[in-house]
């Protein structure tokens, strides 16, 4: 709610909104109108999805059942449900905005769980590759990088083909995977934190980061926007390197305070 005030109050790209705005803000029902994202608040979309996410995980867990082949169907169908939502959008068969929604998610949120699912179930060969880190983060880069050329769609924020959606899609659900799956290992029963992955995640500037994340996800586009208006620069027109900078230390700042 911090968050949402600060950028309704300070950004003047929001100063023509109504109370009805207002209202969707603070109840993370945003995503269910067109052009619900406002000016500092666009990466809310995901909380919004995030919070459906967790009302639905009781039944979720449910269907999942108590053996790893029926979490593991469960996962399979969240992946092909959630591909095949995201095509439907891509297809101008849902309105854009419903690519926002859960069931647009779903195969992310199905990567998630299984992943939980086999980790919690000791797979020998998925703990062996958990193990090693520096595979498995180079992979994540490997993959992001292959999600930011021009082989997945244009850069800035123009609309993308359906083709282009689903594989940009598969690639940051996959490279996600593959850059949590060390925690998983070093958080194995009976290990603890031990390791060069364990002696990061549990290094005090990482966990000094890891508490005030939140903090960074909410506030640092309210952040980026005042930055733009101070430099007096437009989206996508240079100075990267400043607006970064800047824009890190300021957002670090406003979320430890």
């Amino acid at each position: 709610w911090v968050a949402v005030l600060a950028a309704l109050l300070l950004l003047p790209a929001n100063d023509g909104l109504t109370a009805v705005d207002w209202v969707r803000q603070l109840t993370l029902t945003q995503v269910y109108v067109e052009s619900g994202l406002p000016a500092g608040l666009t990466q809310m979309w995901s909380l919004a999805t995030e919070v459906t996410f967790y009302l639905a995980l009781p039944l979720l867990g449910r269907l999942a059942g108590r053996t790893l082949r029926s979490q593991l169907r469960l996962c399979g169908l969240m992946v092909g449900g959630g591909l095949g939502w995201q095509a439907a959008v891509a297809h101008d068969l849902l309105p854009p905005h419903a690519g926002y929604w859960l069931p647009g998610h779903a195969d992310w949120f199905g990567l998630g769980m299984g992943l939980a699912a086999l980790s919690a179930s000791g797979v020998p060969w998925l703990r062996d590759l958990a193990g090693d880190g520096t595979t498995c983060w180079v992979g994540a880069a490997a993959l992001f990088a292959v999600a930011t050329t021009p082989l997945t769609g244009p850069y800035g924020l123009a609309l993308l083909t359906p083709s282009e959606t689903l594989s940009r899609t598969l690639l940051y659900g996959a490279a996600a995977v593959l850059l949590v799956l060390p925690a998983t290992a070093a958080a194995a029963p009976g290990k603890g934190s031990t390791g060069a992955v364990g002696a990061l995640l549990t290094s005090r500037p990482v966990a000094w980061l890891g508490r005030i994340s939140y903090g960074i996800f909410l506030l640092h586009l309210v952040v980026l926007a005042l930055v733009f208006d101070g430099l007096e620069i437009g989206f996508f027109t240079g100075r990267f390197w400043t607006v970064l900078a800047v824009t890190v230390g300021v957002t670090l700042a406003v979320s430890w305070a």
